[in-house]
């Protein structure tokens, strides 16, 4: 499928004579084209037919035309050079030309790189600074809860040896209450 409608395009473009439109066709495709090149060996593997083999390669290879094809439409064409043809051809054919190729070359979109790589990373400016600042306030309260695991393991080491007397010693309340309770012979709570 991704065949058939590059060489469409690739038709269409060449029809209309249109070498920065084949440029841009070429870039658009090639981004749209896997990225890296496809496992033929894993592909080779997996096929076990001599038909499926043949049919691989054959694939291959029109993958590979394309693909330089697609490299080749990325270079840039030399400008047309109109007064060459003026001997060869009618002056006012090689006008309504001119003219002609001029309103399609102008109809063309003009992008302006540096404008709109400045935009998108102006865009990204308010995104890291909010990033910085989630981080510092990652790194606080990672801190915060380092401290907090300490406590809690020292707290956790203190009860494993505390004694019943020495928790009586630090709460007089609790040690009153029991005092209480076992002269009134209420021994469950």
């Amino acid at each position: 499928m991704l065949r058939v409608a590059a060489s469409r395009a690739c038709r269409q473009a060449q029809r209309r004579g249109l070498a920065a439109a084949q440029r841009g066709f070429a870039d658009q495709a090639t981004q749209a084209v896997a990225t890296k090149e496809p496992d033929w060996d894993l592909f080779r593997s997996l096929v076990t037919s001599e038909v499926g083999r043949r049919e691989l390669a054959s694939l291959q290879t029109i993958y590979i035309d394309y693909r330089d094809r697609l490299e080749s439409l990325k270079k840039e064409a030399k400008p047309i050079q109109w007064d060459q043809h003026k001997d060869a051809v009618d002056p006012q054919v090689l006008t309504t030309f001119q003219k002609s190729y001029q309103s399609v070359v102008s109809s063309l979109p003009k992008y302006d790189v540096a404008a709109i790589l400045n935009e998108s990373q102006q865009s990204f400016v308010p995104l890291i600074k909010s990033a910085e600042e989630l981080a510092q306030f990652s790194d606080k309260r990672i801190k915060e809860i380092r401290e907090e695991i300490h406590h809690v393991e020292e707290e956790k080491e203190k009860i494993t040896k505390l004694t019943i007397d020495e928790e009586l010693a630090a709460d007089p309340e609790l040690a009153k209450q029991i005092d209480e309770d076992i002269k009134r012979g209420n021994f469950i709570p």
